[in-house]
């Protein structure tokens, strides 16, 4: 995927990640069962934004096969470090 992230202060970079979604054989990696699947990966940890402010991000499927008719859903969540 690419995600790309929007600062308060209008800069956007954009950051590439390679996640594994099956093993070779075809099962489904996650928590779940039949068509419906729940995984979670960590994209950063230990972040700190560099500037206070409201973040924006966009995530983007980055694969040869578009749209991936297997995967419905995406999402993001943002959790304070402890």
């Amino acid at each position: 995927i690419l995600v790309h992230e929007t600062s308060p202060e209008h800069q956007t970079k954009t950051i590439r990640y390679e996640f594994k979604l099956a093993n070779p054989d075809g099962e489904w990696l996650g928590n779940g069962s039949g068509n419906l699947y729940s995984y979670r990966l960590a994209l950063k940890t230990n972040y700190r934004f560099p500037v206070a402010g409201t973040y924006s991000f966009t995530i983007e499927q980055n694969m040869r096969d578009n749209p991936l008719r297997e995967v419905s859903d995406v999402g993001l969540r943002v959790e304070r470090a402890k």
